[in-house]
């Protein structure tokens, strides 16, 4: 047993190895696991819905992700068709989890007679945090980073985030973690909020997240204001709003 044989290796069993991406996929959803646990049993449901729901909808949301981003990576992966399955290597668009995780969710729920829009609230702050997750484990990665700058821009990093950051010659903006610090606040708050809601926090915040997320990510990386990580919250805004958002219920979808 061999420990950080790399950067992107957390552990090895000769020729086993387990990276840090999987690790931290895994540690990201187990924490929102037990974080949508609290919220929903505060809110009156029965722990074994959740039980029941966390691992397919994983599987479904892992499966999804690697779908969108081999879709789009075609050019590659015709020619390389054996790495397809290779998922330890990096290679999760979060915009196709969350499709197909929204997709099972409202399966799911509508079949428990639960309301989805309902569940939406106590199950944001754990895909939030999950991101979180996923987004160091780009970085362990050396993925999703910015444009290049020079060395002096990391002046004031630690220096295992500069090292990290120097890809293919040259020094790269650290995008991953502007957006992980970004997600860590706004699901601080939503978690922070002890009443039982509809949509309230979905709805409300959605102006908000989407202008940081154009001002800090956007202008430097992706340019994806309309990508699908807004769905859900658009779809919210589309049957909400401020006025009567604390009145509305919907059983099904």
């Amino acid at each position: 047993m061999h420990f950080f044989e790399n950067s992107k290796i957390f552990v090895s069993f000769g020729t086993l190895k387990i990276t840090w991406y999987a690790v931290l996929i895994l540690t990201g959803a187990f924490i929102g696991y037990m974080i949508a646990q609290k919220t929903v049993k505060k809110w009156g449901y029965a722990k074994e819905m959740l039980e029941d729901y966390i691992i397919p909808t994983f599987i479904i949301a892992i499966l999804g992700a690697r779908v969108y981003y081999v879709i789009f990576e075609w050019g590659y992966y015709s020619t390389h068709l054996n790495e397809i399955i290779a998922i330890w290597n990096g290679g999760l668009a979060i915009h196709g989890g969350l499709i197909a995780g929204l997709l099972y969710s409202i399966y799911f729920f509508k079949k428990r007679n639960v309301s989805c829009l309902r569940m939406a609230d106590a199950i944001m702050p754990s895909v939030m945090v999950g991101q979180v997750f996923g987004r160091w484990g780009n970085f362990m990665n050396q993925e999703a980073f910015g444009r290049i700058v020079p060395e002096s821009f990391f002046d004031h990093f630690p220096s295992f985030i500069k090292n990290q950051m120097y890809i293919n010659g040259a020094y790269h903006e650290p995008t991953f973690l502007y957006e992980s610090i970004f997600l860590t606040f706004i699901s601080n708050i939503h978690i922070a909020s002890s009443a039982e809601t509809t949509l309230v926090i979905t709805t409300i915040y959605w102006p908000y997240i989407k202008l940081l997320h154009i001002i800090v990510i956007n202008h430097i990386l992706f340019f994806h204001f309309w990508k699908a990580e807004s769905f859900p919250q658009i779809f919210c805004v589309m049957i909400s709003n401020k006025r009567n958002v604390r009145n509305f219920s919907i059983q099904d979808i």
